[in-house]
């Protein structure tokens, strides 16, 4: 028998609240175990190889430590702890139960009556000792334990952001572990410990999976309290580690590690840490040097790589809403450096009585160590990265604070924060008051209040008709959905600032009922964000659920409310096509219904009114969402625009993943449910095949649908019935691409299968053609088309080949492209490819073939935020990672000529022609028009910059939309941009910190204007970023209009 394949674990242990070497440490992984030497270290050999081993620490005194490693045969695992001292330790009768804390600090737990067993299950009685440990997230992500990454219900993974977590642990007299009997719970005081600047008000509670190191989320918390003394307060059935999280949405950042020679370094451990979130993941170089590590989006996070005592010097990294690939390798410093500060401690001016946070964020190889000195002593115990001055006075006023960080290479000490104390404080003043507002029923009301800068801060108490309103107490206050009786009701706030107690004016309330408006209604979700569940086949999720709205196009001020914030998950919205024909031409493409989930149901809108009513969401089918799966909240497939029959959209069928035979999600036994857009709310939804692609008529009508069963790829008609056998294939490795360009008489479909690229003419759909054979390093496919033929690239790690695919199924080789081709786009005689490599490129290839021409390389602190080709012309958005984030937009023309770099300038959205050929159906139109904004002056903040369309082949400005308001941390995008050149949009205020829509702003492509249509205010912080439009704009453009993809959030 062979031998297994494994490798050595190392690594060293420290005390969290020191950064002292740890002796005598309990080391296992696998079932090897040893102890720490005298200087905290440990190595393990022989462990089996493997991605999911788990290394847990034990030492009295301190929590258990557990972290996560991934072991490769023959090579060293990097794996350390920091481990928290016990905060607390106190005895307490298992009969009678009782609540245990810790002193100075608002962490505690409630323990039930009788409510405790031992392992077998039997009853605990007489004494039990409790220990608490408060970790500390803030200080150092590293803190934690685990690695940030949650099991999620559909047994996939994500990762999370902590805001404090909680570990609590129960043994009797004789030592043994207890826990909490079923049926049985405790309340847990959790301190708030965040880099965050807004906590969410309500998060999910995980515990901690000691055996995989996942996170598994259980129930939830509040946050309660007053700063700094703030918690989250919820209730448990079990005890381990709780913790306070969100699952966050990330973005991937890749890069490469060598050395100073330019040699590729393998095995390097790479991590992100947040530096305004608490969180970090990590991942090894590979043997090419190349690594992908994870962080928040549109957040800030430390990157560093090292290898034993080597490192590289740390970058800063974000904020961006896409991912990110660095503009050159890390590089491994041959000489052992010193500890690096990120950011130094901050001065402050602060007001007698109250308290000084400080802060360091610094990088070094192995166990960094912290001691902070005020006027240049140490100050006793303060040996984290975050210390925190208590009740500052005015002996204080002057002194300076520091923070020595020490490391095996030596130290280096911060820069000086100097605290000033204030001992008179300002008179509190009211600077702004509240102003009246009017409202439709439905919508919600935005009240806001300013007052005079001060220390300390002031406290706010909204109050409706006199009376307080819980929960309402920061400056700016916005109520739940209103009602015709709410019209008419005075809203007040009470202000106070140490003795100084204000009462502004009071605001009154409007509301109106909105009356009827035939016409098209544009759909969009908007406001503050509620956080809501859906119940799946594979459990419950839950989403942040904003208001959906409906803006009359002809219109604007005419706002209908579908449905209030909380109660719809848009998240898997669908626009369902329709479009005209006429004489071999498509024009007016558009979104004809909106379909959301909403109370556990599909519902549908007709976005087109007649008669004077209103958009309304009636029930769609039978379907209930127990029925389904939910892939991240999103049960929809990704060819369900596969089903559309423009111009007859009620016949046209969406699709949505379900279990099958084995009642299991996510296997190869998964089933789909077919709706139709006539079905009614008592009848059941089809199940089908998994969706390949369409068949179209002449006419743009559902001729049929290719599906695959299993290896088996059939033909169903129009009613996705009779099934007619295709032809097999190799289900692993097959990739759909989908239908590549014409409809069902001169359509074509493009897939890759066993390793071939192949096509299929839709007119014979049981015959298909091998167009060429992928290598074993070949796997990633990019396709465009302008209705004659298909390009495509497809891609190694190292480079692309570009294919031509014609109507008659014949591939001819254009040319070969280094780096390899991450997005593909065309003009009408080129192609132009973003090659993703060191450094970036932008290159361009006639379509005929032939050269090569370099349109622009990226600097190693250049980004790209988004490109797109309008006429013969390339606009090509950019953002420096400098820390200053200026933007800019080269448009050069594909042949390279023209080539003019437009400063404080970012690409928006590009517009599709009014009209393209029948023939071209499927294909992508070059752009017609281009949306800029001018006065840009950091990537992801439009405040006050104005909005305009350009000719996409000229370059000239067509229509001047207007300025967009000066809300700070906003970026503008499009939720409902419209497809066409001529159609209307909506413009969105998206908040940096949640991906969220705020306001909504319309617009008439081809006109001047800028309308605001809601008056919600700053996009509201949520308890987990979900660009829920993402999705539903994606899809809505799918087929009829790809040329909109570029207006989407985030592209």
């Amino acid at each position: 028998m062979p031998a297994q394949a494994a490798g050595t674990v190392h690594g060293t242990v420290v005390a969290s609240s020191t950064g002292a070497d740890l002796a005598g440490v309990a080391v296992v992984v696998a079932g090897h175990s040893t102890v720490t030497a005298a200087d905290g270290s440990y190595t393990l050999t022989a462990v089996p190889a493997g991605d999911g081993q788990v290394v847990t620490y034990s030492l009295a005194g301190y929590a258990k430590g557990v972290v996560p490693v991934s072991v490769t045969s023959g090579a060293v695992a990097q794996a350390s702890a920091r481990l928290t001292p016990v905060s607390a330790s106190q005895t307490v009768d298992a009969t009678s139960g009782g609540v245990i804390g810790v002193a100075g600090s608002p962490a505690q737990v409630t323990l039930p009556a009788g409510g405790l067993v031992s392992a077998s299950g039997a009853a605990a009685t007489g004494p039990v000792r409790v220990e608490l440990t408060v970790i500390d997230p803030a200080s150092d992500p590293a803190n934690m334990p685990g690695n940030y990454t949650a099991q999620t219900a559909g047994g996939g993974t994500a990762q999370i952001e902590s805001f404090g977590a909680l570990q609590v642990t129960l043994t009797d007299a004789s030592g043994a572990s207890l826990n909490l009997a079923s049926g049985k719970t405790a309340t847990l005081r959790i301190p708030l410990s965040s880099r965050s600047a807004v906590p969410p008000a309500t998060v999910p509670l995980f515990y901690l999976n000691e055996t995989t190191g996942l996170w598994v989320q259980e129930g939830s918390a509040s946050l309660t309290g007053t700063a700094p003394d703030q918690y989250y307060e919820g209730t448990v059935g079990h005890f381990s580690y709780w913790n306070a999280d969100q699952i966050t949405e990330t973005i991937r950042v890749f890069g490469c590690v060598q050395d100073a020679a330019a040699r590729r370094v393998a095995s390097a451990l790479v991590h992100t840490s947040g530096s305004d979130y608490s969180g970090i993941d990590l991942d090894w170089s590979n043997a090419n040097g190349d690594f992908v590590v994870r962080m928040r989006k549109d957040s800030i996070a430390s990157l560093m790589a090292e290898l034993g005592p080597r490192s590289a010097a740390s970058v800063r990294v974000g904020p961006s809403s896409t991912d990110i690939t660095l503009g050159a390798c890390l590089v491994m410093r041959d000489v052992v450096a010193l500890p690096q500060i990120l950011v130094p401690p901050a001065s402050r001016t602060l007001p007698a009585g109250s308290s000084m946070p400080l802060l360091v964020e610094a990088s070094g190889a192995g166990t960094l160590r912290y001691q902070w000195q005020r006027n240049g002593i140490d100050i006793p115990g303060a040996n984290a990265a975050r210390h925190v001055v208590a009740a500052v006075s005015a002996d204080d006023n002057g002194a300076r604070y520091a923070v020595v960080v020490r490391s095996a290479t030596g130290s280096v000490t911060s820069e000086y924060a100097v605290l000033t104390v204030q001992t008179v404080l300002p008179v509190l003043e009211i600077t702004g008051q509240p102003q009246p507002a009017s409202v439709d029923v439905g919508q919600q009301a935005r009240f806001s209040v300013s007052v005079s800068d001060g220390l300390p801060a002031a406290s706010y108490q909204w109050q409706r008709n006199g009376v307080d309103i819980a929960g309402a107490t920061s400056s700016t206050y916005t109520t739940p959905v209103t009602a015709l009786a709410d019209s008419g009701a005075s809203f007040s706030v009470r202000i106070s600032r140490g003795t100084d107690v204000l009462t502004s004016n009071p605001a009154v309330l409007t509301v109106t009922q909105p009356t009827g408006a035939s016409g098209y209604y544009l759909v969009a979700p908007a406001g503050p964000a509620v956080s809501s569940s859906v119940t799946y086949a594979n459990g419950v999720q839950t989403f942040q659920s904003q208001a959906i709205l409906a803006v009359n196009t002809a219109n604007p001020a005419g706002v209908v409310t579908l449905a209030p914030a909380g109660q719809a998950a848009y998240a898997m919205f669908s626009g369902v096509i329709e479009a005209s024909v006429s004489a071999g031409v498509i024009s007016q493409a558009r979104s004809r219904f909106a379909v959301y989930l909403q109370g556990g149901r599909l519902v549908k809108v007709d976005q087109v009114v007649t008669n004077g009513g209103l958009p309304t969401a009636t029930l769609l089918s039978s379907l209930t969402s127990p029925e389904l799966c939910g892939d991240s909240g999103d049960p929809m497939t990704d060819s369900s625009d596969s089903g559309f029959s423009p111009t007859n959209p009620l016949r046209s069928w969406i699709f949505f993943k379900a279990p099958g035979t084995d009642g299991q999600c996510g296997t190869e036994d998964d089933n789909y449910r077919a709706v139709r857009m006539d079905m009614a709310p008592t009848e059941a939804a089809s199940s089908v095949a998994e969706p390949q692609t369409g068949l179209l008529t002449a006419d743009l009508a559902l001729a049929g649908l290719v599906v695959r069963n299993g290896n088996q790829m059939q033909l169903l008609d129009a009613n996705l019935a009779n099934p007619v056998n295709l032809f097999t294939i190799n289900p692993v490795g097959f990739r759909n691409l989908g239908l590549s360009f014409g409809s069902a008489a001169s359509g074509f479909w493009l897939f890759v299968d066993g390793g071939k690229l192949w096509g299929v003419n839709l007119a014979s759909p049981a015959t298909r053609v091998a167009l060429t054979t992928m290598t074993s390093s070949e796997s990633d496919v990019e396709v465009v088309s302008d209705g004659a033929a298909a390009y495509i690239a497809i891609s190694s790690s190292t480079g692309s080949r570009l294919l031509r695919v014609d109507r008659g199924l014949v591939a001819t080789p254009l040319a070969t492209l280094t780096p390899r081709v991450f997005q593909l786009e065309q003009t009408p005689t080129r192609l132009v490819a973003l090659g993703l490599g060191t450094p970036w490129t932008v290159q361009s290839v006639p379509k005929t073939g032939g050269a090569t021409t370099l349109l622009h390389t990226l600097t190693s602190l250049e980004m790209w935020s988004q490109m797109l080709t309008a006429g013969e012309n390339v606009y090509l958005g950019l953002y420096q990672a400098d820390g200053t984030g200026s933007v800019s937009t080269l448009v050069v023309g594909a042949d390279g000529s023209n080539p003019v770099l437009l400063a404080n300038t970012a690409v928006k959205q590009g517009i599709a022609p009014t009209s393209w050929s029948l023939g071209d159906f499927g294909a992508e139109p070059v752009y017609q028009a281009v949306v800029l904004a001018d006065g840009v002056t950091r990537y992801l903040n439009d405040a006050g910059a104005t909005l305009r369309v350009v000719d996409g082949a000229t370059r000239t400005t067509l229509a001047t939309y207007g300025r967009l308001p000066a809300q700070p941390d906003v970026y503008f995008g499009t939720v409902a941009g419209a497809f066409q050149y001529g159609q209307s949009g909506l413009f969105a205020s998206v908040s940096i910190d949640t991906g969220l829509a705020g306001d909504l702003f319309y617009y008439k492509s081809d006109a001047p204007g800028l309308v605001r249509v809601t008056n919600f205010g700053t996009p509201a912080p949520a308890a987990a970023a979900s660009v829920q439009s993402l999705s539903a704009t994606r899809r809505s453009a799918a087929k009829v209009a790809a040329a909109y993809r570029a207006g989407v959030l985030g592209r």
